[in-house]
């Protein structure tokens, strides 16, 4: 038990400050990547798809309908991002 208490006062503390901020860093970016990144960008992309596949019924919208819409929402996003579409 005494071990670690030594290494740790050897190193000053610094390795397990690293790893601590490895783990924050590794679960922030499964968070970021689970819950769809950007807020404000995932609320654009679903009011988008709404609005590009509401003529359909929900689950049953056509593959090629969903592409579309796809390409529409990204290409808008660009737009409104300020970049090349």
């Amino acid at each position: 038990m005494s071990g670690w208490k030594e290494e740790l006062q050897k190193q000053g503390g610094c390795g397990l400050l690293m790893m601590a901020w490895g783990v924050f860093a590794v679960g922030y970016m499964i968070y970021w990547f689970a819950t769809g990144g950007n807020p404000e960008v995932k609320a654009f992309r679903d009011e988008c798809h709404r609005r590009e596949l509401r003529g359909y019924t929900p689950g049953y919208a056509p593959d090629y309908a969903i592409e579309a819409a796809v390409a529409k929402c990204e290409r808008e996003l660009r737009i409104s991002r300020g970049l090349k579409p």
